[in-house]
């Protein structure tokens, strides 16, 4: 394919601690995926784990896979868009877990893989026809193994489903959303639905966010005092601050097709600032009725972007 076809879509799959972002090729309108590549949050990696995977698609229904073992995700894209000859214009484009910071080298080519270890590994193979083969993998991801804990390899996907089919629903879904606009989500989940009751994961926000609580600010307090000798008066500074809440339910869909549902809270700070001119006597604390007579319509609180929403969810 020639350089110019490749695109990077930002029609992204996040599948517990995996983000899978598709490489498509192919004019638009006709795209297909040529690729996912799924990166493991940093946050929940360890010791040798693989942090990387990338699937590519064949003419038949399997996949050929590639991974790497504690790399920076960055540079695994570099790396990947050295082999495929993808432009930095799509550098947004890439479901990461991080910022790109500076300058990464490509990461090397990557290790044949299959089913959470390198291919070859023994113990890989071990644990892969062993019927504990779920619980295992995340005991050895836990103890930092060079192994990946990757949903879509569980044996829910495996048991019944042939030819990787949460790869294959994907795809379909990734496709139709981006040639069309349809729902990805639904298309994907029907097809999965033909080999196995299971459901690709996913998490919403079902409820919310709800409108920010009131604004009860606060007592104002003095923040600042300037003297000006030239007029022989004072400029007063006061500031007040009050916290908002809002509020939202998040939904999560396991792959047996249940639900749980999780409430978290996000709060910010808003600050009123007025100021007033006074003479001689310098600037009282808290501000005198003389003061705040001086401060007519002041243009209101101004309110900072909200923190981090809590509690974290343990799906």
């Amino acid at each position: 394919v020639a350089n110019g076809q490749w695109t990077v879509s930002g029609v992204h799959v996040q599948i517990d601690d995996w983000r899978y972002t598709p490489i498509l090729s192919g004019p638009a309108g006709a795209e297909v995926v040529h690729s996912f590549l799924a990166l493991g949050d940093p946050a929940s990696m360890q010791g040798s784990n693989i942090t990387a995977v990338w699937y590519r698609a064949t003419a038949g229904c399997e996949w050929v896979k590639k991974a790497w073992q504690a790399q920076d995700e960055w540079k695994v894209i570099e790396q990947i868009k050295s082999e495929l000859g993808i432009g930095s214009e799509f550098d947004d484009e890439w479901a990461v877990w991080l910022p790109k910071d500076g300058g990464a080298a490509p990461a090397g080519e990557g290790v044949p893989y299959q089913k959470g270890f390198f291919l070859g590994d023994y113990v890989g193979d071990l644990v892969n026809a062993s019927p504990a083969r779920d619980s295992l993998v995340a005991a050895l991801v836990s103890l930092g193994y060079s192994s990946a804990d990757i949903a879509t390899e569980k044996a829910e996907f495996t048991i019944d489903c042939e030819c990787d089919a949460a790869l294959a629903a994907m795809r379909a879904g990734v496709e139709a959303q981006v040639r069309t606009g349809s729902d990805g989500e639904a298309l994907a989940t029907a097809a999965l639905a033909e080999c196995a009751a299971i459901c690709l994961p996913r998490t919403w926000v079902s409820t919310g966010p709800s409108p920010w609580s009131a604004c009860n600010m606060g007592a104002f307090a003095l923040t600042g005092s300037t003297f000006d000798p030239l007029n022989g008066w004072w400029t007063c500074t006061y500031t007040a601050t009050c916290t908002q809440t809002r509020t939202r339910t998040l939904t999560h869909r396991y792959l047996n097709c249940t639900t749980a549902t999780c409430n978290q809270s996000q709060t910010r700070t808003c600050t009123e600032t007025n100021s007033c001119l006074m003479v001689a006597t310098g600037c009282p604390n808290p501000p005198s009725a003389e003061c705040i007579a001086q401060w007519g319509g002041g243009p209101g609180p101004v309110c900072g972007a909200g923190g981090a929403w809590a509690p974290a969810c343990n799906w």
